[in-house]
């Protein structure tokens, strides 16, 4: 019999305290969305927790055995794995965006902060954060315009450059997620969970399912891959775009440069498969047992 496998959680990541929204993006409606997806993955386990209980009730305390309950006992280990890969896909996903959010957050606060320090010494910013385009006859109101300026752009830089890293970050969730494929007709009646299983593996299986939205899904998945291509073609422009400005406004501040670089190298499908792996050991080990205790009363009867 599966066992109910605890997926990970997840908390929303204080945003930096702002006003404005000088370095564009709903950073307040991203923090927002990945709460959303937060809030979905103990849904999912509840519900799988509840239908593992009453696996157990049918096939453990009923003694049930031969074929037909090893056939049930292995769908179930099948579904309650696509439950756990699905969750594990939306707790990824909702963390890209709620460090996007949190990194937009800390941005915006930095220039904020830098944009009070130039108004204090008579520096005029606009309404959108912009520095004044005219010099000034005072030295240090033209030291304060200038230096205003250019932290401006190193931050509008900063900002491109963190939705750029969790544009390509979503872009390695999509490709984990749609790198499998879905078990033939001939593969029984449900795979096992096997070492060489995938994320990828179980949602190709939980897409292809024969249900009423079939169909629809089949149809969905074409469109979506059609504007994830187009998705990825932008991504790459701003990748290059953002390459070729980089430097381009003096050295950037540690702490904007961390925020901007911190979704970069991670290996999100190897993390996404050993998170899976973890998640449904505890089935994995509830099976062998429920098969060592057939095994043994074969033996004795």
């Amino acid at each position: 019999m599966a066992a109910s496998a605890t997926m990970p959680t997840s908390s929303l990541i204080p945003l930096a305290p702002f006003a404005h929204a000088w370095v564009g993006g709903d950073i307040r409606g991203l923090a927002a969305f990945a709460g959303t997806l937060y809030g979905y993955v103990p849904q999912i386990e509840d519900v799988v927790t509840v239908l593992d209980k009453k696996v157990g009730q049918i096939v453990g305390d009923a003694g049930w055995q031969g074929p037909a309950a090893s056939a049930f006992t292995g769908n179930w280990e099948k579904v309650s794995a696509e439950a756990n890969a699905l969750g594990l896909v939306i707790i990824q996903t909702g963390s890209i965006v709620d460090q996007l959010a949190a990194d937009l957050a800390r941005i915006e606060n930095a220039l904020e902060q830098a944009a009070a320090q130039a108004v204090a010494h008579g520096v005029q910013v606009g309404g959108d954060g912009q520095p004044p385009q005219v010099c000034y006859a005072s030295q240090t109101q033209e030291d304060w315009r200038l230096g205003y300026g250019s932290f401006y752009q190193r931050c509008l830089a900063a900002a491109r450059g963190a939705r750029v890293e969790a544009t390509g970050a979503l872009q390695k969730v999509y490709g984990a997620m749609t790198s499998g494929k879905p078990a033939g007709s001939g593969s029984g009646p449900g795979r096992k969970i096997e070492e060489g299983s995938t994320i990828s593996d179980y949602l190709a299986d939980l897409l292809a399912s024969p249900t009423i939205y079939a169909n629809e899904v089949a149809g969905r998945v074409a469109e979506l891959a059609q504007k994830a291509a187009a998705a990825k073609q932008a991504w790459l422009a701003a990748q290059a775009a953002a390459r070729q400005a980089n430097g381009r406004f003096g050295v950037m501040p540690g702490d904007v440069k961390q925020a901007r670089g911190r979704l970069r190298g991670r290996r999100l499908h190897s993390q996404l498969h050993r998170g899976f792996r973890r998640a449904v050991a505890p089935a994995r080990r509830a099976r062998d047992r429920h098969r060592l205790r057939r095994g043994r009363g074969r033996h004795l009867g």
